[in-house]
């Protein structure tokens, strides 16, 4: 036989061979009657342009046991002892202004003022009385009760495109 029909022979052979494969029939898919549990899926629709490379936003999250064995009386005190504290607070000691008797934190050395606090993801008004001025109004940290806190989320970015022009720190 000559190389020419040799490599006719078996280009033939190689081009019937999926022919075969695709006649062969599927195997019948097995009844199964275990049922398959899917986890819950969230979707949050915004309509806020973002970068389609976002990375994962900075939370420390300090959880009820952490808060348990802290020893920390108040929210307040808890919060000046993070690493995202960085001095601005007032606390109840301070009798600038007209808000002694309050307690205030400020977030990556911006003031009090600059700083959001949600509570079950809604925001908390702010302390009727500002601290150094009219215009340095907070959030009183004192009117937060330690005992009914179950977990404590702190944001170490600004997300100010997100909720507004008071979440800067």
């Amino acid at each position: 036989m000559s190389k020419y029909a040799t490599a006719l022979l078996s280009s033939a052979a190689i081009l019937g061979l999926p022919a075969l494969a695709h006649a062969q029939s599927a195997a019948p898919a097995q009844a199964t009657t275990e049922s398959a549990t899917v986890a819950d899926v969230v979707v949050t629709g915004s309509n806020i342009r973002r970068a389609a490379a976002e990375g994962i936003n900075p939370v420390q999250v300090i959880g009820r046991e952490e808060l348990d064995t802290s020893g920390k009386v108040t929210v307040a005190d808890l919060l000046r002892s993070i690493s995202a504290n960085t001095g601005n607070s007032s606390n109840e000691t301070s009798n600038s202004g007209w808000a002694s008797g309050s307690a205030g934190i400020g977030l990556r050395g911006l003031s009090q003022k600059n700083t959001l606090v949600l509570l079950n993801g809604r925001r908390v008004a702010n302390y009727g009385f500002p601290s150094g001025g009219l215009s340095d109004t907070f959030v009183n940290l004192n009117a937060l009760p330690m005992v009914a806190t179950q977990r404590l989320e702190v944001l170490k970015d600004g997300a100010s495109a997100v909720y507004g022009s008071d979440a800067v720190a």
